[in-house]
Parts: structure tokens; C-alpha cells; sequence
């Protein structure tokens, strides 16, 4: 079967403690096995309550945020907004990311 590439944007500390949590296991395919998971289960396994979801929001909101302010200081230092397309807005961003 072929591979594919999946990008998955985290921070690093997240990386780094996933990286050493599933080399301790001995799981090299952490991703693989979740998504196995999913697909056999039909489902996420693990609960979200409410608490979860409200730290999720409030952390994306603070993600949005800053990357606004970053495409700010950009435009600010190239004299003004450029313009640029949805997709070349996401190409900017994940040079910051």
C-alpha cells in the first residue's frame, strides 16, 4: 500500500513529550495505531467534556491571535497589505509556525 505524508502542527514541547512518551512504550507508529482506532471504532477514543473543549477554544483563539498580529507586523514592515489570497495567507503563516 502506498504512503502518504500527513502534516500535524504542534508545539514542540508537545512533540518532544509524545516523542519520548512512545519511545518508552516502545510505539513507533502512535499516529497509525490512533487512526486504526478511529476507524474501527467509528469514533474518537477518548471523552471531550466540556472543560476540554472551552481550553481547546481558548487556545486556538490565542493561536489566531498571534498570528494575526504577526501578519500584522509583516504588512507593517512591507508598507501595507499586499493583497495576498486565502492560500497564500496559509503559506505565509506556516513560515511563522
Amino acid at each position: 500500500m502506498a504512503q502518504q505524508v500527513l502534516k500535524v502542527y504542534m508545539n514542540d514541547t508537545l512533540i518532544q513529550n509524545m516523542e519520548e512518551t512512545c519511545q518508552e512504550l516502545g510505539i513507533q507508529m502512535a499516529f497509525t495505531l490512533f487512526a486504526e482506532k478511529v476507524i474501527k471504532d467509528k469514533r474518537i477514543p477518548f471523552n471531550i467534556d466540556n472543560e476540554t473543549e472551552c481550553r481547546m477554544n481558548k487556545k486556538r483563539e490565542q493561536t489566531l491571535l498571534l498570528r494575526s498580529r504577526v501578519l500584522k507586523a509583516e504588512e507593517e514592515r512591507l508598507g501595507g497589505a499586499q493583497g495576498y489570497t486565502v492560500d497564500e495567507t496559509m503559506e505565509r503563516l506556516r513560515k511563522y509556525w
